[in-house]
């Protein structure tokens, strides 16, 4: 079984190509997802045990957005207006989340800096890609490795 993986990483994984079965369950979570979007719900977590494919359906989630892989809907049809997708993802791991997050948005010199500071410059971040009529995807993973530190 050479190449067989465990585990999906979505920062490691993110350009690989996995055979990803969609399943009636990972589908109605999409279409939750879409509906309470729809909503003017813009963040949300899924949850499950450990093995349960959280972060398998997190890289096909991804690969949906960038137009690779489907779910029951289209792109077009759940995100009306918007043409594009920034996708950001990050892995939890020993380190503050404000750290990583600085780094992964390339804030990294402000890590030592106030809240506010950081926010105001991801707010100018967020201008930006809406000015594009783009959308800001943040997938975080493995959020309780951040926690644990």
């Amino acid at each position: 079984m050479a190449g067989f993986k465990i585990s999906t990483n979505i920062e490691r994984d993110a350009n690989v190509s996995l055979d990803y079965i969609l399943t009636k369950n990972a589908d109605d979570v999409f279409e939750r997802i879409i509906y309470n979007y729809g909503r003017g719900q813009h963040a949300f977590s899924v949850i499950g045990s450990y093995g349960t494919g959280k972060s398998t359906f997190l890289w096909a989630l991804q690969k949906h957005l960038e137009g690779k892989r489907k779910f029951s809907k289209s792109v077009a049809s759940e995100f009306k207006g918007i043409k594009s997708f920034q996708i950001s993802r990050i892995v939890g791991e020993s380190c503050s989340f404000k750290e990583k997050f600085c780094e992964v948005f390339g804030f990294a010199n402000l890590a030592e800096s106030s809240n506010k500071k950081i926010l105001k410059e991801f707010a100018v971040l967020l201008e930006d890609i809406q000015s594009q009529i783009g959308a800001l995807v943040l997938l975080v993973d493995e959020f309780g490795k951040h926690l644990e530190f």
